[in-house]
């Protein structure tokens, strides 16, 4: 309500329940923090039950700057599998006939 601090919450199907003390004219804030808040002016009339119908527009905020940072300093990582050559360096590995799998036996691991 209006200048109150008292408030409920829905079921999964937006159903809610709020007791308000007795006036012929109020207004309610509904809203929720996806959502743009809508004001509903009530006028009771003397009834005990009012049903409202409405739907919340979700809220949309504009950012004017957004800045990632990482406080997690580098690991150095070995993954195996994964062995770098060097075309130039390869050429130079004496070899009979050039045979490129002759190369391949002098890395580690291989």
């Amino acid at each position: 309500m209006e200048n109150d601090n008292q408030g409920t919450t829905t079921n999964d199907s937006g159903d809610f329940r709020l007791v308000i003390p007795y006036a012929d004219t109020l207004i309610i804030i509904f809203g929720h923090v996806q959502y743009d808040d809508v004001k509903q002016k009530l006028i009771s009339e003397g009834r005990a039950d009012i049903s409202i119908n409405l739907s919340l527009k979700t809220a949309i905020t504009v950012l004017e700057q957004l800045e990632v940072t990482d406080t997690r300093e580098e690991e150095t990582r070995i993954q195996a599998g994964n062995v770098s050559i060097d075309p130039k360096a390869a050429k130079n590995v004496p070899t009979a006939f050039g045979d490129f799998s002759k190369v391949l036996a002098t890395l580690p691991g291989v």
